[in-house]
């Protein structure tokens, strides 16, 4: 069990958000777009995926209708390269 999984095991199933595609169990931080649209990084689960491990998610989500948009998911060995690179990036800049 990793790091992400224990995390998720003490939210005790609080579930944010799901459809049939994925759980939402945590929003680590939202950006607003506009008054109808923010982008979220969150802790999700896909339903469809044999694995059952969490995945990071940054994703834009309607705020008026309630529903997520196009986005980008990460296992957590891609997120953590991905992290790594962009502070390398804004260390260089």
């Amino acid at each position: 069990m990793d790091l992400i999984d224990i995390v998720i095991d003490s939210l005790n199933e609080d579930i944010i958000y799901e459809n049939e595609h994925m759980i939402v169990y945590e929003i680590i931080h939202e950006i607003k777009v506009s008054k109808t649209y923010s982008k979220r990084l969150q802790l999700v689960k896909w339903k469809n995926k044999i694995d059952d491990a969490a995945e990071i998610d940054f994703r834009t989500y309607s705020i008026k209708d309630n529903i997520y948009k196009k986005g980008i998911t990460f296992s957590q060995k891609e997120a953590h390269t991905v992290m790594k690179a962009l502070q390398n990036y804004f260390k260089e800049k």
